[in-house]
């Protein structure tokens, strides 16, 4: 931390423990270091926390930018991850309206559709997740989209522009539940067989794999439910694994 945090701002969410000897390792780093700024997030009153650590309140209440916010931590986590959510999709939906305009020669993409979609917190985890290619049951890692990552939403954006409507993560369009994943420098096959996911009450009857450049080995490929179509068994039951061309010719785009 003495490396990291000069100039960085500093959130303290439900520290002001019982444990002495964490705020006495806090206050003393501070004392040498100087952040840009310091949040306290805690739901007790500033008197409360003066009296259980006055020596590091001393050190913290002569730092430029301190603020104590009186909020439950669960709230201000919850709050925190959704901002910070909403900023990262929406720097993938500018990346993939790049794209977009550079694959339809210069046509552009609707301002409503660069806006971050009015979902929960945990769908628009859900979306990041998908934008970099890992499952549900694994956590996204990335703090800014790449550019494989744009290509997930220029696949959305395509949609919406054809009058998909989102459904949480997922899109809708022609009755069918569509998810859009990172599938960038690896065949679907071997996407598929990292999506280790349990089965739940609700699944995409599409899957888009933005950036594939083909199915794999016939091995991990099996036909049915009567379509011309290459499908997959998941453990969340039987759902198309497509390319973007496939996917947009099964939905007459």
């Amino acid at each position: 931390m003495s490396l990291n945090l000069p100039g960085k701002d500093l959130l303290i969410v439900g520290f002001w423990t019982d444990w002495g000897y964490l705020n006495e390792v806090l206050a003393s780093l501070l004392e040498e270091q100087a952040p840009a700024s310091v949040t306290v997030i805690d739901s007790q009153k500033t008197d409360r926390l003066m009296e259980k650590a006055a020596g590091l309140w001393g050190i913290l209440s002569g730092l430029p930018g301190f603020e104590h916010v009186e909020m439950e931590s669960d709230q201000a986590l919850t709050e925190l991850r959704e901002v910070f959510s909403q900023s990262w999709v929406r720097r993938q939906n500018v990346s993939g309206a790049q794209i977009y305009a550079d694959e339809t020669g210069g046509e552009e993409v609707e301002a409503a559709s660069l806006a971050c979609p009015a979902v929960d917190c945990l769908d628009l985890y859900d979306i990041r997740r998908d934008g970099e290619g890992v499952a549900y049951d694994r956590a996204a890692r990335t703090s800014i989209p790449d550019h494989s990552a744009g290509r997930v939403a220029y696949v959305r954006l395509k949609l919406l522009g054809a009058g998909a409507t989102t459904d949480g993560p997922y899109l809708s369009l022609n009755d069918r539940a569509i998810r859009v994943v990172n599938c960038a420098n690896m065949s679907i096959s071997r996407l598929r067989e990292k999506y280790n996911e349990a089965p739940s009450g609700r699944g995409a009857d599409l899957v888009i794999c933005a950036g594939a450049t083909g199915k794999g080995t016939t091995e991990n490929i099996v036909r049915g439910g009567g379509s011309n179509s290459l499908i997959g068994a998941t453990h969340g039951g039987n759902v198309m694994w497509a390319t973007e061309e496939e996917g947009f010719a099964e939905l007459g785009i």
